[in-house]
């Protein structure tokens, strides 16, 4: 999901795992989004879960 929960091209090497969650990042033409990511984890984390559940239903 991108910032305004829209779907976005990934890099499967761009991953992380958290809470036994697998998020899969952009990583593209000097835009990496897993760096902000951990930045600012707990706020995104929430933003992206929020969005995921969205898209579920």
């Amino acid at each position: 999901m991108g910032d305004n929960g829209e779907k976005v091209s990934i890099n499967p090497k761009t991953f992380k795992i958290v809470d036994g969650k697998l998020y899969l990042f952009y990583n593209k033409l000097f835009t990496n989004t897993l760096i902000p990511w951990n930045e600012d984890e707990d706020n995104l984390k929430g933003n992206a879960d929020d969005f995921w559940k969205e898209l579920i239903r």
